[in-house]
């Protein structure tokens, strides 16, 4: 909590204080070395890595379906930073 003060320096009313986390995404595109990234960047900043579907496990798009070269790259990933 804290208050506002008015003219005379007496608190005018108290307000209840809000924490806020800040997030933001970025999206970064790698060229087959996704899945080493992440990792790197995990030990790096002390993070985690905490979801990688690769194309072979996502849904398809638009009935497309991946190649087998494919299969295994990185369609989405999810590092949470530490702290």
């Amino acid at each position: 909590m804290f208050a506002l003060l008015g003219r005379a320096g007496r608190a005018a009313r108290s307000l209840p204080r809000k924490e806020t986390t800040m997030s933001f995404d970025t999206y970064l595109s790698f060229d087959g070395n996704c899945r080493a990234a992440f990792a790197f960047y995990a030990e790096l900043l002390g993070g985690r890595v905490t979801a990688m579907l690769p194309f072979g496990q996502a849904p398809g798009c638009g009935g497309a379906s991946p190649t087998p070269a494919t299969r295994s790259c990185m369609a989405a990933s999810k590092y949470r930073a530490a702290g």
